[in-house]
């Protein structure tokens, strides 16, 4: 009998820290029916943070993980662009760009070429976003790997800025040496395809999936270790970066007018979860509010879902640079109501009226008002926790996108041996 040959995909990432976008990846490592039809490598841009989100979420023994020593355009990128300079530095920026590019692109040839690998998949956080994944399609190129894809996780940065316009030859080198562009929404792959200029074969949505962990600890245990007095009052909650997209501030300026509607004796209450560059700004705005005794900041939970557990009514404030959140899918498969601003693909998870509420983005009292109505009506905010566990399991329970994947891995494979 001819024995069987796994073929082996390898997988690249280059993200600072392990944050939505490698979620998928924890998902595709722990898929014993990826596991079974290919050997898996893991190339990544190593980082202290990152190292320690991959080994608490993803980290398999049979897997082999190759960490890189990628050098970090990003960062670097972002202190210019805060820099009072910034029009002075802009030359320099564009030539160290495309140093680090072509640095990162030979450290990565030389780790893909000397291996035999069947499929590069490539997991970007938008596009262009990290540099050196698109340095990875073309070092796969050159490393002689002939099927390439590109998962997309965020909107596509179209040419309307300078710096951009100089990537334009470089986008075209990636679009012909990419044989396929997957999005995590609908959205996302329209801004992905105007922007590049991409043939529908080029381009496929594949809804990313969450894989649901129990939470270990009943609400008001949760709630009690964290000093809130949660008695009759509706809680309200966000997971999310302390960043500016996040939109915190227009939450935080939403619940103070939910508060003043509704009086002191029924207000609601607000956790907030995460960490960030704006956690001291985001705690000075509350307190100027008068909500230092609604609103409680909770540091980064290692078990996210026991936060969401706690919740009555899960929100989503983001105003720009989302593609299909996790956490909104996450509160989706624990019954809880969600309400979200109309960015990225909310539109494909949430249907408005039935397992949430949408508002628009930076619109503090529409998103007050939204607060108000699941506040006022426990039963409605009831019926969309149940609608929207319902879609969950339809829809975005892990299993399906693995499958979904799993087709696309073998159908660039059949079409290679054709």
């Amino acid at each position: 009998m001819k024995q069987y040959m796994k073929k082996t995909i390898a997988y690249y990432s280059d993200c600072p820290f392990f944050a939505g976008c490698e979620n998928m990846l924890s998902i595709f490592f722990n898929s014993q029916d990826i596991k079974e039809s290919f050997n898996i490598l893991f190339f990544y841009g190593q980082s202290t943070e990152y190292n320690e989100g991959l080994k608490k979420k993803a980290f398999f023994n049979d897997i082999t993980y190759i960490p890189l020593n990628i050098w970090d355009f990003e960062t670097i990128n972002e202190k210019i662009n805060h820099s009072k300079l910034k029009p002075l530095f802009f030359p320099i920026k564009v030539i160290l760009k495309y140093v680090f590019f072509i640095r990162n692109l030979l450290v990565i040839w030389r780790n893909l070429s000397n291996r035999k690998i069947d499929i590069l998949h490539v997991n970007n956080g938008g596009y262009p976003a990290s540099y050196s994944c698109l340095a990875a399609i073309l070092a796969a190129k050159l490393a002689g790997i002939n099927k390439t894809l590109m998962v997309v996780n965020n909107i596509a940065a179209d040419y309307s800025s300078i710096g951009r316009k100089f990537d334009y030859l470089l986008d075209k080198l990636v679009t012909a040496n990419t044989n396929l562009f997957i999005t995590g929404s609908q959205n996302a792959l329209n801004a992905l395809k105007n922007t590049l200029n991409l043939p529908n074969s080029k381009l496929l949505n594949i809804h990313n999936g969450i894989r649901i962990k129990n939470p270990t600890i009943e609400k008001s245990e949760y709630l009690k270790q964290k000093g809130i007095n949660s008695t009759n009052k509706t809680v309200f909650g966000i997971v999310a970066l302390l960043v500016e997209r996040k939109g915190h501030k227009y939450l935080l300026e939403a619940h103070k007018i939910l508060i003043d509607r509704l009086g002191i004796d029924k207000a609601p209450l607000l956790l907030i979860e995460g960490s960030g560059p704006l956690k001291n700004e985001l705690q000075t705005v509350s307190n100027s509010l008068g909500l230092s005794e609604h609103v409680f900041f909770i540091k980064t939970e290692d078990n996210i879902f026991n936060f969401i557990s706690a919740l009555d009514v899960f929100v989503l404030s983001s105003i720009c640079n989302e593609d299909f959140p996790n956490v909104v899918l996450e509160a989706m498969a624990l019954s809880k109501a969600v309400i979200a601003t109309n960015v990225g693909g909310v539109k494909e998870q949430i249907i408005n009226n039935e397992t949430g509420l949408i508002v628009e983005p930076a619109n503090s009292v529409a998103l007050s008002l939204a607060m108000q109505e699941l506040a006022s009506n426990h039963e409605k905010a009831t019926s969309f926790g149940v609608a929207g566990k319902n879609r969950f399991y339809k829809h975005f329970d892990y299993k399906i996108a693995t499958n979904k994947y799993l087709a696309v891995y073998n159908k660039m494979l059949n079409k290679s041996s054709n």
